[in-house]
């Protein structure tokens, strides 16, 4: 496609038509701000297109109604309308300006030849006679409530049913691991078995099901036995270096007592010298193998 026009001193232009300038203008003419273009311009021309979908809805109002829409019945279209479309479109639909009431039927199509009707009846209604709710007859004198159908329910319906227990003492409990909850179990058997539910236990002791204090964790065992084996070691030397004569009757040794604080605290100074004597010895020999081992490796280079 080509066209034809005249410059300003009349001398034809001859310009050809593209998909980005359909009407053939030239730069001079686009440019000049003289020139008028009239409904020419340069460019591919908009196409538009506009989808209207229209929809008849039909409404059931009631002016008096125990329902409220928008504070009992919206809210659960919203949490529908999440997960399913049909939902969303009558939730956009009765969030429309309404006239006052609340509708007691709803007609709205989903498909071209499918319409969906909801229908709010028989709200205070029930197949069988309850003897918690009781309904004032027509004509009796009741307090003004509020509700076009008044009615008293029984306090006893939100009791608690016999058989049934409280847990906790109303205390809401962080929720636990399952070790917390076994090492709690542990050490409940173990105050129960031994009977001392008043004393405090340690974790060795409620592990190994034993009494508070009798069986003391590993450590302390074997200080335990330090003390025992130096008592017998005291008693012997005493029994030896004691004269017994012929006639002397024997005497049955007396049991052991119990070390005093500042014996006790003699033999941990004790062994805890021991254990620094130790100690400083292993650090030493450490020391002399790690010089020896250098004096080897300059020796073989």
């Amino acid at each position: 496609m080509a066209q034809q026009h005249s410059s300003h001193n009349g001398v034809p232009v001859q310009q050809a038509a593209s998909p980005t300038n359909p009407t053939a203008i030239s730069p001079d003419e686009y440019f000049d701000p003289n020139f008028r273009l009239e409904s020419r311009n340069i460019g591919r021309p908009i196409e538009m297109s506009s989808k209207v979908q229209r929809f008849k809805a039909t409404l059931w109002l009631s002016e008096e109604h125990p329902l409220s829409l928008g504070d009992q019945v919206t809210p659960i279209i919203d949490l529908m309308a999440i997960s399913n479309a049909h939902f969303a479109k009558l939730r956009d639909f009765i969030t429309l300006r309404l006239p006052p009431g609340f509708p007691v039927k709803i007609e709205i199509p989903l498909f071209h030849v499918l319409n969906a009707r909801i229908t709010f009846s028989n709200l205070c209604g029930c197949d069988e006679p309850l003897s918690s709710v009781w309904v004032p007859a027509p004509g009796s004198a009741v307090p003004a409530s509020g509700s076009p159908f008044p009615c008293e329910v029984d306090p006893s319906v939100f009791e608690v049913p016999e058989g049934y227990s409280v847990l906790g003492a109303e205390r809401s409990e962080p929720l636990r691991d399952e070790d917390d909850d076994l090492l709690q179990f542990a050490i409940q058997q173990s105050l129960l078995e031994a009977g001392t539910e008043a004393e405090q236990v340690t974790v060795w002791e409620a592990l190994t099901n034993t009494r508070p204090g009798t069986h003391p964790p590993p450590r302390a065992m074997a200080y335990e036995e330090q003390l025992q084996l130096e008592r017998a070691l005291q008693e012997s030397l005493q029994m030896s270096t004691e004269p017994r004569g012929p006639g002397s009757p024997h005497r049955t040794p007396l049991a052991p007592t119990p070390p005093s604080f500042e014996e006790q605290l003699r033999l941990a100074l004790e062994l805890s010298s021991r254990e620094q004597e130790e100690r400083e010895r292993r650090g030493q020999q450490e020391e002399e193998d790690l010089q020896r081992i250098l004096r080897l490796s300059l020796t073989e280079h």
